[in-house]
């Protein structure tokens, strides 16, 4: 028995070694795993730093961007405002201009209702010479109702008429 045992003690023995051997190349193989891992972990460490570094410009420039927009709207607003108003006083200013141009319109044909009259009456003014009206007259004389007669005539700086020019019968 002894040889059987002697036997099962150099297989255990081989065994063992085996083990042993095995454990030996497993270690060196994590240790040469744990260099590289170390190796990578600087790597990632100075990756992470960047991206912390990245992220947080990342994070300023939307600060930056959203107090840009904020004040970009508040100057929109300001200007819808200001936008309104002009809206408003252009509105107003046109109703003026129309309530003028009205006037006017009405004034202008009244003149000219009027000239028409003077017309049919015989009598017409045109702008002489100078700063001179001339005021011409038809219908004075029943044989030549059509002869005209006229007068020039100005208002001087002192808010005199001043006759310039007449052609009388």
């Amino acid at each position: 028995m002894h040889f059987r045992s002697e036997d099962s003690l150099s297989s255990f023995s081989n065994v063992f070694n085996q083990n042993m051997e095995e454990c030996e190349h497993t270690i060196l193989a994590l240790q040469e795993n744990n260099l590289q891992l170390e190796e990578v972990r600087q790597s990632n460490m100075d990756i992470k730093a960047q991206q912390k570094a990245e992220f947080a410009l990342y994070v300023k420039q939307t600060a930056e961007l959203k107090e840009k927009k904020d004040f970009l709207n508040k100057e929109l607003h300001k200007y819808e405002g200001e936008e309104a108003q002009e809206q408003q006083r252009l509105e107003k200013t046109r109703q003026e201009h129309d309530s003028v141009r009205d006037k006017m319109e009405r004034t202008l044909n009244d003149l000219t209702h009027g000239i028409r009259l003077y017309s049919s009456l015989g009598l017409e003014f045109s702008k002489a010479d100078g700063e001179c009206m001339k005021f011409v007259f038809t219908q004075i004389c029943q044989q030549e109702p059509s002869k005209p007669y006229y007068f020039t005539m100005f208002v001087d700086e002192n808010d005199t008429y001043q006759l310039v020019d007449r052609y009388v019968l």
